[in-house]
């Protein structure tokens, strides 16, 4: 079977899953041309077959998001689905509102709206730490084949990594690599690991991604850092631990550190 079906996501399920399901349904090769979040639902094209060769042509067009946005309100899982921890009215923007044309103000606006999204996302971040380290972290683990992630990761980010002349090469043992796994979170590690990637790559240079499996899955992505890291590996595992090298440079410190 070769074409493209279009599918209406249900919430509560990964573009991954319902590729998942259609590979196991259709037993064919399966793909799609953009990730709708977990709480999203929609249009979601996927190509069969032969039909995942039109990938390359349909990822480059625009695509439209619709999203609703309620303003004023602090969940305890920093989105629409959980406890209400905190409201407040929630007014327009004073200094937008004053229209200032002063380029230096124009500047500082600017750097505080920046600032509010790394403050946004470090409790983002913050939240999940609590709930990981109290215990009250679910964990939803089903049989995965870990191999088909890492191919779904590679065409995810394909495009992106092109925009910075990234060669990804990915070299993976064998097709069905399965292990106990939480799709979402594990999904999100990989979104992680990939994006600090292209974040810290030297331009015009080669990617790595090796799976292999013996008693164990091991997962390896290997860059070359655009920035000189003239430290030793224990000083490099010491920042990584530690989180300062993210902390002073305007992160959080929570996330992954490349070398």
């Amino acid at each position: 079977m070769d074409g493209i079906i279009i599918i209406n996501k249900p919430k509560n399920y990964t573009s991954h899953d319902i590729v998942r399901k259609a590979k196991k349904l259709l037993n064919e090769k399966v793909g799609h041309t953009g990730t709708l979040d977990p709480n999203a639902t929609g249009v979601l094209p996927l190509l069969i077959g032969k039909g995942t060769l039109l990938s390359k042509y349909l990822i480059e067009h625009d695509k439209i998001y619709e999203a609703v946005l309620k303003l004023g309100e602090k969940t305890d899982t920093a989105d629409g689905e959980g406890k209400v921890l905190e409201s407040q009215n929630v007014e327009q923007s004073i200094l937008k509102k004053e229209n200032i044309e002063n380029e230096n103000a124009q500047k500082y606006i600017e750097i505080l709206e920046n600032k509010s999204k790394k403050l946004k996302n470090l409790t983002e971040d913050l939240i999940e730490a609590s709930k990981i380290s109290s215990g009250n972290e679910t964990v939803n683990l089903q049989k995965l084949n870990f191999a088909e992630m890492i191919l779904q990761a590679n065409g995810e980010f394909a495009e992106k990594y092109e925009s910075k002349d990234l060669k990804l090469i990915s070299k993976i043992e064998k097709e069905g690599i399965f292990a106990q796994l939480d799709s979402k979170k594990m999904w999100r590690v990989l979104e992680n690991i990939y994006n600090n990637a292209y974040k810290h790559s030297l331009e015009g240079t080669r990617i790595y991604v090796n799976v292999e499996q013996n008693d164990k899955i091991v997962f390896t992505m290997k860059n070359i850092s655009k920035e000189e890291l003239n430290i030793t590996p224990e000083e490099l595992m010491e920042r990584f631990v530690r989180g300062d090298k993210s902390r002073t440079s305007g992160g959080n410190g929570l996330r992954s550190f490349n070398s």
